[in-house]
C-alpha cells in the first residue's frame, strides 16, 4: 500500500467520527537528533601496482561490518486532531547526514613512507510519513501520546577515501585505493512509529518532545529524538 492509500485509509476512518466530537488541525515544525547504525559489508585496502595496473600487492586491508553515525535532522507536519483522544499526522522528514569513518594505516613500502589513509561514510535518508495517533490526556495542559504508520523514505549511502589526493597513479607511492569513492541509493516504504508529549503553551501553542523510531530496511537503528513547536486552530 502506499503511503497516498494508506493516508486516504485512515482519513475515511477517522470521518465518521467527526460527528462525535470536536475537530481540530495543526501544523508544527521540529527538530532534533538523529542516529543510524547499519549492517555493511565493505573492504578498504590499499596496494601497490606496477606502471600498467596488472600487477597489485596488498599493502593493508580492513573489512567493515558496521556503519553508525549520528547528525540533526527535521520534521514539518500537519495533522488532524478528533477529540482529545485520536488523530491522524502526515509530513517530511529529514534524517540528516550521519557520518562514520575508519582509519587504515599502511606500512612503508618501497619509496612511500608509513601513513593513514581514511574512509569517510555518510548516509543521507529523508523522506515522506504518515501515522495515526492516539493522545492519552494528563491534566488539562499535559499529554501523552503514541503514533504508528508508515514512512516511504529515500536513502543515498556514499563513501570515499579521505586521502585520495595523496596517492597519485604513480609504482611505489601506493596508487592505488579502493573504494576511491562510491554511492548507493535506495528506496522503499517501512513501519515507522514513536512516542513523546504535548504541552498546551498557550491556547493555539503546542510544544511536544518525541521520540520516532524508523524500521526502514537494512537500517538496524534509526532514531529521531527531538522538540517541536506546534500551531494549533
Amino acid at each position: 500500500m502506499t503511503i497516498h492509500k494508506l493516508l486516504l485509509a485512515m482519513a475515511a476512518a477517522v470521518a465518521p467520527l467527526t460527528a462525535l466530537a470536536d475537530i481540530g488541525w495543526y501544523a508544527g515544525v521540529g527538530a532534533g537528533g538523529t542516529r543510524l547504525e547499519e549492517d555493511l559489508d565493505v573492504t578498504f585496502s590499499a596496494a601497490d601496482c606496477d606502471a600498467g595496473g596488472s600487477s597489485c600487492t596488498t599493502l593493508a586491508s580492513q573489512r567493515l561490518d558496521k556503519f553508525e553515525g549520528t547528525d540533526l535532522g527535521f520534521r514539518v507536519f500537519g495533522g488532524l486532531r478528533v477529540g482529545r483522544f485520536f488523530g491522524i499526522e502526515a509530513g517530511y522528514v529529514d534524517l540528516g547526514e550521519p557520518e562514520d569513518e575508519v582509519s587504515l594505516n599502511v606500512p612503508a613500502y618501497g619509496v612511500a613512507p608509513e601513513t593513514d589513509i581514511q574512509l569517510v561514510m555518510t548516509d543521507e535518508i529523508d523522506g515522506w510519513e504518515v501515522y495515526g495517533l492516539a493522545g492519552f490526556p494528563l491534566t488539562d495542559t499535559w499529554e501523552v501520546f503514541g503514533k504508528l504508520g508508515v514512512i516511504s523514505w529515500d536513502s543515498d549511502f556514499r563513501f570515499k577515501n579521505s586521502f585520495s589526493e595523496n596517492f597519485p597513479p604513480t609504482p611505489g607511492v601506493i596508487p592505488t585505493v579502493e573504494p576511491q569513492t562510491s554511492a548507493v541509493s535506495d528506496d522503499g516504504t517501512d513501519l515507522a512509529g514513536g512516542i513523546g508529549f504535548n504541552y498546551q503553551a498557550t491556547e493555539h501553542m503546542i510544544l511536544r518532545g518525541e521520540g520516532t523510531w524508523y524500521d526502514i530496511e537494512n537500517v538496524e537503528q534509526a532514531w529521531l529524538l527531538g522538540f517541536s513547536v506546534i500551531l494549533s486552530y
